[in-house]
């Protein structure tokens, strides 16, 4: 197995680079952008315990998989596994990358090809790479990709694509849960349509957020909401009544308004 990872500022040609090699790549290719080529594969996390194939796996913006400042989150030690077993299988990697420290510093003791990715305006792309090794040590070659080159390469990929971020960061970063708030109460609607408030336990819940695409975080907000459902709520104009202990008139029909904070 080898491990590239190419480092370097916006524009200066990583995502390139990396098409570069996809293009040239007989083997499967696993990309978490897409590579207009034949033999491209989309890549998620999930996809690498699913591949069996030798293959060239990419992923742009790694440090969204591999934090160095959450080295010890599930998916850094996932993907560490994930990289340690390749050694044995023919699957290459190549990580791409603003700042080399964003990534967990096991990868980077990994990494077998260091990329430096530079743009020299009016001449094209400069790749510095130094080859890493412990018993010897080599000097850094520099190539250089003229425009002419790159610009075959350019309607293979869509350089201003983003990655997604994750939605527990999206939801724990929020002030205003507002519209998040929404949501959540559009759940608990969609279930009471379906059944009895008292009938669903917390890993119902959970159970529903996972197969609609809501962010684990939503389980028990949702959950503590459900609850809320299960007292009647009745109009503030007859607070003084239940205080007496007087009944609700019967003319009058409650419904359940929801308990916002």
């Amino acid at each position: 197995m080898t491990l590239y990872h190419a480092i370097g500022d916006v524009g200066s040609g990583k995502t390139l680079w990396t098409t570069w090699l996809a293009k040239h790549e007989s083997r499967s290719v696993y990309s978490n952008y897409k590579i207009k080529i034949p033999n491209y594969h989309p890549l998620k996390p999930e996809t690498l315990n699913t591949i069996e194939e030798p293959a060239l796996i990419i992923v742009d913006e790694a440090y969204r998989w591999l934090e160095s400042r959450t080295s010890g989150r599930v998916i850094n030690r996932y993907m560490s596994y994930k990289i340690f077993q390749s050694r044995k299988k023919e699957r290459d990697y190549a990580l791409t990358d603003q700042l080399e420290e964003t990534v967990d510093v096991r990868y980077r003791l990994m990494t077998n090809f260091e990329i430096h990715c530079h743009h020299i305006i009016d001449i094209g792309f400069q790749y510095v790479i130094f080859k890493n090794s412990a018993f010897k040590a080599y000097r850094p070659v520099s190539v250089i990709m003229p425009y002419s080159e790159a610009e075959k390469l350019y309607p293979l990929f869509d350089s201003w694509e983003e990655q997604p971020i994750d939605e527990g960061m999206i939801f724990n970063i929020t002030e205003d849960k507002g519209e998040i708030l929404k949501n959540v109460d559009e759940i608990v609607d969609f279930l009471l349509e379906k059944g009895d408030v008292k009938s669903y336990s917390k890993g119902d819940v959970s159970d529903y957020c996972l197969r609609h695409g809501y962010p684990k975080e939503y389980v028990q907000i949702t959950y503590n909401a459900l609850k809320v459902r299960r007292f009647d709520q009745v109009p503030f104009s007859e607070l003084g009544n239940v205080l007496k202990g007087s009944p609700i008139p019967k003319d009058e029909n409650p419904k359940r308004y929801r308990l916002r904070p």
